[in-house]
């Protein structure tokens, strides 16, 4: 059975990083064709960006999908606030645009349907787990 379950796992991961990615392109050329439409990214201390689709998708991540199965620890680069609940959405300080509600809303749903996916059967194996 652990075997099935973490297959189970990491086909459903695989199958996040597929509902996110049309998200993460459409933020990502946003910002390369960034116009007066509002600040979707920002500089971090160490010098590195930080975009809405970072803080978006690690939070899809850590709190949709694998928030509830108890794995040991999940190690996330981003630091911040996320309110995906309700508009306006927020990442930090930035405020989402309303162009990208939609799709943040779908990809969030989505988490919310694969995670039902992931069997429950196997939490000792789970605890074992790092996710990065």
């Amino acid at each position: 059975a652990e075997g099935s379950s973490l297959r189970v796992l990491c086909e459903v991961t695989k199958r996040a990083c597929d509902i996110l990615t049309p998200m993460i392109v459409s933020i990502y050329n946003s910002i390369q064709a960034s116009d007066a439409n509002g600040q979707k990214s920002k500089v971090k201390v160490d010098d590195s960006a930080f975009t809405i689709a970072d803080g978006v998708v690690q939070h899809l991540l850590t709190k949709e999908l694998l928030g509830n199965i108890g794995v040991r620890a999940i190690v996330g680069e981003e630091e911040c606030d996320i309110n995906l609940s309700r508009p306006p959405f927020l990442v930090d300080d930035l405020v989402v645009p309303d162009e990208f509600i939609p799709m943040i809303e779908k990809a969030r749903d989505g988490m919310k349907e694969l995670a039902r996916e992931i069997p429950r059967d196997d939490v000792a194996l789970y605890k074992t787990l790092t996710v990065f």
